[in-house]
């Protein structure tokens, strides 16, 4: 495919995607009166991400997702809006929006398959499912139920009270259907973009919730009446970061959770009616997009609790904070009765779990009753943050051994860096008390704090890096806009000199951040794929060598899979196998990805010959330390191959 036609299919892409966003929310963007395109913008993102997404994924979860009924619901938003849209014009932002987007999908880099296959597995692959009644949970398979039966440890494990047939992938043992048991909405998310705009689009997913983010951040600035120069070199801050350019290319789910806590500060920031509401479900979406959220909406109640502490109008920030609360209790009601397989590997933190929400809940409430009858002044706020910051003080010194919370915390500072950490401290200091932007960036820095005291990920880096990525990056280029604007109000000199130390801490980060932008891996990976998905019909039956590519083939493309790893491991009767595979009654193919080919299988196996052509691949990956500071990457190479294996008599 030639650079025109990419384009022009990326441009494509990009509008029907985008669109599918933007539309319905800028229909109703008279709910919040913009001042600037801008603004209108992102709040068209902020208002069409729960709009679509909370609906999709309950339909996908009630087994109802369908291109027909997606397509059906979608004008309603748009058209209700329509109605009292008035004379709002803003489209100048949004063919903006498209045109990064699509300049994003045409020269980006494409996420291939990770570790555990297509994309990130457990959000990319159950996305771009081809089949399913409409559902994230896969379709019955009787051919993988009958193998479990005839062969229950040749291909599964069981792992967390599941039996998994691919890394993070249950299945049903009965029926041989898959039961994936993560979040919902950022699998959603991409089986939208696939319904949409394509597979490409659905593996390029995260570029568009990155340009989503920069709109609402710049938008969030922007409602902080920052100057212009700040605005810029805080969004290209956010733009530039590590972080947030590796993660562009894997299609994880702190992306759309680094969206959605933009959009939580902008609404922070609104005074309208209805921000509560979208407040609402902004929050409710990013609960169902990761369980761990909810320990953040927690916190985030008790900031407001304490920030709004001497507000005169209390039935303002009364029903603010009954739309958080109510949010967590949605979120606690969906992960308890909905969807609780969703949180199983998460069982260790129930009681926490409960204790924090339980007690931000009853300290919003006897707080707001009591600020109702006695009017305290704004001082009441240090008392409030006194505390707070005792109780995780309090939380540091019980529960996690100093050495780990500083290896934590040396591991960020290596990504952040410590001169943009440096730029942002300075930054708050001279400026968020008098921001608007003051009770996001303390929620933000007491997140951020959170996940440095609390692991909770296989500390192998850069992949562990998600876990700062909603908090960080948004975090330190607030406070480098907030340190413009401080010096915006002084001298000509003191502006010109905290322009040229941002734009020095900006150049100092390039390094990385090239590095970042070109780390990405198994490039190259889905035409090997589509090579070998092109000669696999659709009553085979495929024993793969490893996850890697078994998961892909049939997830992505549909095909029946089995993953022989457990068998190759020692697990598990060879003789079995070979039973089960000859009283199936149905093509097996068998599928190398080294030069070895059938020489590593089991001597009942034996008797394959070659079906295709070997499929060389030849790419790199990540190394994955967990004392690894970079985005080094290492070469790798497979050589995928198809054999037709007979029963031997």
């Amino acid at each position: 495919m030639n650079t025109i036609t990419s384009i022009a299919l990326a441009l494509k892409s990009a509008t029907n995607l985008t669109a599918l966003f933007y539309i319905p929310g800028l229909s109703w963007v008279w709910l919040f009166h913009p001042r600037t395109r801008i603004g209108a913008t992102a709040w068209a993102i902020a208002l069409g991400l729960p709009a679509i997404l909370l609906p999709s994924i309950a339909l996908a979860n009630s087994g109802l997702f369908s291109g027909p009924r997606f397509g059906f619901r979608l004008p309603y938003p748009a058209r209700i809006g329509g109605r009292r849209a008035r004379h709002y014009c803003y489209g100048r932002v949004g063919i903006a929006v498209l045109r990064a987007s699509s300049l994003r999908f045409s020269f980006g880099p494409i996420a291939g398959v990770d570790r555990q296959g297509l994309g990130s597995g457990v959000n990319t692959k159950p996305g771009t499912a081809p089949r399913g009644p409409g559902r994230l949970a896969q379709p019955p398979n009787p051919a993988v139920a009958t193998f479990l039966r005839e062969a229950p440890q040749a291909f599964a494990r069981d792992r967390a009270g599941f039996t998994e047939v691919f890394p993070g992938f249950p299945v049903d043992p009965e029926s041989g259907g898959l039961r994936p048991y993560f979040y919902r909405a950022t699998p959603t998310f991409i089986a939208i973009a696939k319904l949409a705009a394509g597979r490409d689009a659905a593996l390029r997913a995260n570029h568009v919730l990155w340009i989503f983010a920069l709109a609402l951040f710049v938008a969030l600035l922007a409602s902080a009446d920052i100057p212009p120069l700040g605005i810029g070199l805080g969004a290209l801050a956010l733009l530039l970061h590590p972080i947030v350019l590796a993660h562009t290319a894997t299609p994880a789910s702190e992306m759309l959770e680094l969206a959605l806590v933009c959009a939580t500060g902008l609404l922070l920031c609104s005074k309208e009616r209805a921000a509560p509401i979208l407040l609402f479900g902004i929050l409710l979406l990013a609960s169902l997009n990761r369980a761990s959220f909810l320990f953040h909406q927690a916190i985030l109640l008790l900031v407001l609790v304490g920030w709004d502490a001497g507000e005169t109008d209390r039935r303002v920030v009364t029903i603010r904070h009954l739309a958080i609360a109510s949010s967590l209790l949605a979120g606690i009601a969906w992960y308890t009765w909905v969807a609780p397989n969703a949180v199983v590997k998460l069982q260790h933190l129930r009681p926490v779990f409960g204790v924090l929400t339980m007690g931000s809940l009853a300290t919003f409430l006897m707080a707001d009753s009591l600020f109702a009858i006695w009017k305290p002044k704004r001082t009441l706020r240090l008392l409030a943050f006194a505390g707070l910051t005792a109780l995780l003080l309090r939380e540091l010194l019980r529960a996690t051994p100093w050495d780990e919370f500083l290896g934590n915390a040396s591991a960020w500072l290596a990504y952040a860096p410590p001169v943009a950490v440096v730029l942002a401290a300075i930054g708050c200091a001279l400026h968020a008390r008098k921001s608007p932007l003051a009770p996001w960036l303390i929620w933000l820095l007491t997140a951020l704090f959170l996940v440095l005291l609390r692991r909770h990920t296989a500390e192998l880096y850069p992949w562990a890096t998600k876990r700062w990525l909603a908090f960080s990056p948004p975090l330190l280029a607030a406070g480098a806009a907030l340190m413009l604007h401080a010096a915006h109000t002084r001298s000509r000199l003191m502006r010109g000199l905290a322009t040229a130390v941002v734009l020095l801490a900006l150049g100092s980060t390039l390094p990385r951040a090239r590095a970042a932008w070109q780390s990405t891996e198994y490039n190259g990976a889905v035409r090997a794929l589509d090579a070998i998905a092109s000669n696999i019909r659709s009553d085979d039956i495929v024993v793969s060598d490893h996850f890697l590519w078994g998961t892909p083939l049939a997830l992505a493309y549909g095909a029946t899979v089995l993953n022989a790893e457990p068998l190759l491991d020692g697990r598990g009767s060879a003789d079995e196998v070979a039973r089960a595979l000859a009283q199936s009654h149905r093509r097996i193919l068998f599928l190398t990805s080294t030069r070895r080919e059938m020489a590593i299988w089991p001597p009942a196996l034996q008797g394959a010959y070659p079906l295709t052509d070997a499929v060389s691949l030849s790419t790199t990956t990540r190394i994955q330390h967990r004392k690894n500071r970079g985005f080094e990457r290492q070469n790798s190479s497979s050589r995928l191959r198809l054999f037709l294996w007979t029963p031997t008599p």
